[in-house]
């Protein structure tokens, strides 16, 4: 059985045409076109085909603020999420004057991308993530196991008597990075900027382009339960910064 791996893009700049065609024609591109979707939609089940030289309606549809599209293979093999993450200008009228409405502070990262991929491949996947990272010229990202990403940002709330929220935390990237993986990439961002000065010589590293870095913070994937990457994870969190980066052991679950 393959495992299933997560990928996590972010990029300060917005989305544009230029964007969406280079992660389209990447997939397309990659290994004979493995990854490339089958089927692109706005919501499930993903029905709409998606043309391997015309782009224009995933392209029409991800230019508008706050639009995701999800992205299938006919294989099950790829699951990709791609967000528009600029908001929606809402305004009310109040006392005859147009207001605006809600939360309209930007969010930082402009453009996400969530990626599920089944593989026992972990090094190929590590070429996959550094192209595309590359290609996007993005600046935050990850690639890790989902039992990892489940280990750090899954959890089980108690509401009441046997009643429970299961609900994944700290992925709001408003706030911190969710947490330290397998492979770490850092950009221009300002909890970042001190990376390249500190000491991370017990770490495997790789200078990029857009100014960033690449951290392998234990040898394979499937460590990442182990003692020593339990240290290694801790000591990269210490040289970053705590504050900057979610830990799910700051929440208290208990019952109400």
């Amino acid at each position: 059985m393959k495992n299933v791996y997560r990928i996590k893009l972010a990029c300060l700049k917005k989305i544009n045409n230029e964007t969406i065609k280079l992660f389209f024609d990447y997939l397309k591109t990659f290994e004979g076109g493995k990854y490339f979707p089958a089927k692109c939609d706005v919501y499930e089940p993903v029905k709409t085909v998606l043309h391997p030289n015309d782009y224009n309606k995933q392209v029409n549809w991800l230019l508008q603020p706050a639009s995701s599209l999800i992205c299938k293979t006919k294989d099950g093999v790829f699951l990709g999420i791609i967000e528009n993450k600029t908001k929606a200008e809402i305004f009310v009228i109040q006392n005859g004057k147009k207001t605006p409405f809600g939360n309209q502070e930007e969010n930082i990262f402009k453009t996400e991308i969530t990626i599920w991929i089944k593989s026992n491949d972990y090094n190929h996947l590590a070429i996959f993530i550094k192209e595309l990272y590359e290609r996007l010229e993005c600046d935050y990202g990850f690639l890790t196991l989902e039992d990892d990403y489940l280990n750090q940002n899954f959890i089980r709330k108690v509401i009441h008597n046997d009643i429970t929220i299961e609900e994944f935390v700290g992925d709001n990237l408003n706030d911190f990075i969710p947490g330290i993986y397998w492979l770490n990439f850092f950009g221009n961002l300002p909890m970042f900027h001190h990376i390249h000065k500190i000491n991370l010589n017990d770490f495997y590293t790789e200078k990029l382009k857009n100014n960033s870095l690449l951290v392998k913070v234990f040898e394979h994937p499937s460590d990442y339960n182990k003692r020593y990457a339990f240290i290694n994870t801790k000591k990269l969190r210490s040289l970053i910064g705590e504050k900057y980066i979610f830990d799910k052991s700051d929440i208290i679950e208990k019952e109400f």
